[in-house]
Order: structure tokens, then C-alpha cells, then sequence
């Protein structure tokens, strides 16, 4: 009884779709791309964890997370654009065992990430981090953008927020140009400043927390809205 029921259903569905097909086409449409991607990702995923075996054998492992096209020497990028040494998408489990990795690094990554995410992200590095290994990254500093915007000086986010689309739309009063900076379109998902990045990694099981200054042996693309914090791993 209950599979005649299913049947009629989707038979139902069927039906709708067919005599609303050009409505239903524009409404799925972004949908369906979303899904096509969403596949994309899991089935390079597979493939680039089979890749990844081999850099087990790397001593020190160092990991450069969101990468991009960026390589440098004695590290391993990862990312899903760009040219990395792995196409991983990060939103799913690191493929390296526990306690196997030396040192993480990531340069204005995590904001591309949604909350859950970043937590996730955090946690699999605690993961797979060798006992005292470390973790450092940058992400752009909230904190003296909201507090130029609560005072209304709108000149000072004009001058640090250099790059708002031409065509004016984010570039009317502080808080477009605010929207524009933490956001992005749907590009930046998640906002940071020097207390949160801290206690996003005292959440995942770090210690020694803090926030650093700007190492060039380190990172590699000082910009003014950064904040860098780093801590170590110790199950102690």
C-alpha cells in the first residue's frame, strides 16, 4: 500500500514538473548546478586521497591549506582551485592519519568557510597534528572596520576597502562598504577579528593560543586587515 502511495507521488511530481517544466526549469536550474559541483568535489576528493598516500612518506609534513596556486618549497598545498599539490575540498575529512602532520599554515581561507566548517577544519588539524605541532593562520581582522563604522567614519573604510565593485553599489554609506568587505557576495562566510580566531582554535583543543604579528619567514601575503594567531597541539 504504502509503494502504490510512493508511486502515485512521484507520478504526481512528474506530472507537475511536465506542465510547469519552464518555471520549474529557471527554479532548479542553480540548483542543479550546486549538486553537478557538490560531485565534482566528492569524486576529485577520491581521487586526490589516493595522491595523498605518498607524501606520508614527506619528512617534515607541512600542510598550506587553501592554497590556491601559491607553492612553495618543503609544503604541501591544498586546495580545490588553482594549481595545489592536492585538489582536496576541506569541508571533508583530511586524508592523513592521526598525529602524522609537523605544522598548518593557511593564509584568508577560513573565511570562506561557514561556522560549522571552520570548525570542522580546526578540529581535523588537531587530528592529525603530531603532538606539539603547530598551527598558524590569517584571516581579515573585523574589529577596526566595525569600529570605523560605529563612529561613522566612513573615510577610513573608503581608504582600507579598496577593491568594492566600480559600479558603485557597495560604495553608498559605511555599512556597504562593510557589507562588501566581510562578505564578498556569498564568497566570505564567516567574519573574524582577534578574539574569535583565538578562541576557534582553544575550541578545537589547542593550546598555547595567541595572537602573533606577521612573520615573513612564515607568511607569505602581508595585507593590513590581517590577523594572525598560531597555537600548538599537546595532549597534555
Amino acid at each position: 500500500m504504502n509503494s502504490l502511495r510512493r508511486c502515485r507521488e512521484c507520478l504526481s511530481l512528474l506530472q507537475a514538473i511536465f506542465l510547469y517544466w519552464p518555471e520549474f526549469r529557471d527554479l532548479a536550474r542553480p540548483h542543479l548546478r550546486a549538486i553537478r559541483k557538490e560531485a565534482v568535489l566528492y569524486q576529485t576528493y577520491r581521487c586526490n586521497v589516493k595522491k595523498a598516500r605518498k607524501y606520508l612518506r614527506v619528512c617534515p609534513l607541512r600542510l598550506e591549506l587553501g592554497s590556491g596556486s601559491f607553492r612553495r618549497s618543503g609544503w604541501v598545498g591544498i586546495d580545490v582551485v588553482g594549481d595545489p599539490e592536492l585538489e582536496l575540498d576541506l569541508r571533508r575529512p583530511l586524508p592523513f592519519p592521526d598525529n602524522s602532520v609537523d605544522e598548518i599554515h593557511s593564509e584568508h581561507f577560513l573565511e570562506h568557510l561557514c561556522y560549522s566548517e571552520v570548525t570542522h577544519v580546526l578540529r581535523e588539524c588537531w587530528r592529525v597534528l603530531k603532538e606539539g605541532g603547530m598551527i598558524s593562520f590569517s584571516v581579515p581582522n573585523m574589529r577596526p572596520y566595525l569600529q570605523a563604522y560605529s563612529v561613522g567614519d566612513v573615510a577610513f573604510l573608503r581608504e582600507r576597502v579598496y577593491d568594492t565593485p566600480r559600479d558603485g553599489r557597495y560604495d553608498r554609506c559605511g555599512l556597504d562598504i562593510i557589507n562588501w568587505f566581510a562578505l564578498r557576495e556569498g564568497d566570505h562566510k564567516f567574519m573574524f577579528d582577534d578574539e574569535n580566531a583565538v578562541l576557534r582554535l582553544r575550541e578545537a583543543g589547542f593550546v598555547g593560543v595567541g595572537v602573533r604579528e606577521f612573520d615573513p619567514e612564515r607568511d607569505y601575503n602581508r595585507r593590513s586587515s590581517s590577523v594572525y594567531v598560531q597555537g600548538a597541539k599537546s595532549f597534555r
